[in-house]
């Protein structure tokens, strides 16, 4: 089942990953959409089906730190494709912001 929702627009952001309020790591967002977003080089530590919990890092004022929740739908060795399962109203439009600007 496909589940991107939206255009993915190609960016590089550090994110932190934490499952069940354990840090995983910080990684790196290699695009994003108002549906979910995808991380390199966290596939080995991640399951497709794991709920887990994002820390936005950046220079941008309204990105530091910025929290939501995923679910992992795909994953391969280097790649994670993440769905947000709760509303982010700030997110959603801060990535609808960052999306027409690349257009």
């Amino acid at each position: 089942m496909e589940h991107r929702r939206g255009q993915r627009l190609p960016i590089s952001l550090p994110v932190g990953i934490h499952s069940q309020h354990i840090p995983l790591g910080n990684f790196t967002v290699k695009n994003i959409s108002t549906g979910g977003m995808s991380i390199v080089d966290a596939g080995r530590q991640l399951a497709k089906g794991d709920f887990i919990q994002l820390q936005f890092y950046g220079n941008h004022q309204k990105f530091s730190p910025r929290y939501t929740k995923a679910i992992v739908v795909y994953q391969n060795k280097n790649t994670v494709g993440l769905m947000w399962v709760e509303e982010n109203v700030h997110l959603k439009n801060l990535v609808k912001i960052m999306v027409k600007a690349a257009a």
